[in-house]
């Protein structure tokens, strides 16, 4: 926990002693500190503080009414080919500019509409990126020249990919019947689980026949069902996301 003292000091008129923040300087802007707040009464600003921080720039901020967080993707904090970045920034004083950095990369986040100053988004490329943990960093800045930033933590990890090898969409399979599959993952470690599901196409409750892990290969039953019946097989990789591959056929 970093604690600093502003006992004895003379505070700009204006500043609401506990709206006062913790700060970092990031180079380009300060950076407010997650979980930072003030104690008037004591005339103290605490701060969780990460040592990955190393030496730094502190200071005892006040925002002026001006706040900034990044809001997590579609996907949460998992991107693939790009990432989505959305960032709210509330302010009492006209916004510039929001610009997203990662790595040597960075854009000009626009307006998610034009009646709206608060919400900017834009889309990051992340192509010939190896899988791995990613910073982003959204620096908002206002026409009087404050500028904030917010950091999140991302993972850039495609989802697995199931491939279903038997049966084949549209065949006829009787009670008894193969099933072959496949899924692959950019993890290193592979898929979590491989499961395969069966329910008839007109809303019964999907029923669990076998499970595996990079494949599947044995003999399951239908379980009395025929007519329109759907398989479906669905792969999770090592951090929870998901893939179906549904396969409807014919069960006699």
């Amino acid at each position: 926990m970093l604690t600093v003292s502003y006992a004895g000091l003379t505070l700009p008129e204006g500043i609401v002693e506990a709206r006062l923040r913790l700060a970092v300087w990031t180079g380009d802007s300060w950076m407010t500190l997650s979980g930072s707040f003030a104690n008037p009464t004591d005339k103290l600003v605490r701060a969780p503080i990460n040592l990955d921080y190393g030496p730094g720039v502190f200071a005892v901020f006040d925002p002026r009414g001006m706040g900034v967080s990044i809001e997590e993707g579609p996907s949460g904090s998992f991107a693939g080919d790009s990432l989505r970045v959305g960032v709210q920034v509330e302010s009492d004083i006209q916004v510039e500019s929001v610009i997203a950095r990662m790595n040597d990369r960075a854009i000009t986040l626009g307006r998610a509409s034009q009646d709206s100053d608060w919400q900017w988004t834009g889309w990051i490329p992340l192509d010939g990126l190896p899988r791995g943990q990613y910073v982003v960093r959204a620096t908002a800045t206002r026409v009087d020249g404050l500028a904030l930033t917010d950091t999140m933590v991302f993972l850039k990890d495609y989802p697995p990919v199931v491939t279903v090898s038997e049966p084949l969409a549209g065949a006829t399979i009787g009670q008894t019947f193969r099933a072959r599959a496949t899924c692959a993952d950019d993890d290193p470690a592979g898929c979590k689980s491989l499961e395969v599901w069966v329910h008839r196409a007109w809303g019964e409750a999907a029923v669990l026949l076998t499970t595996g892990t990079g494949s599947i290969d044995r003999e399951l039953s239908l379980g009395g069902r025929v007519g329109t019946v759907v398989l479906t097989f669905i792969g999770t990789d090592q951090v929870g996301q998901r893939t179906w591959n549904a396969v409807t056929v014919n069960g006699q």
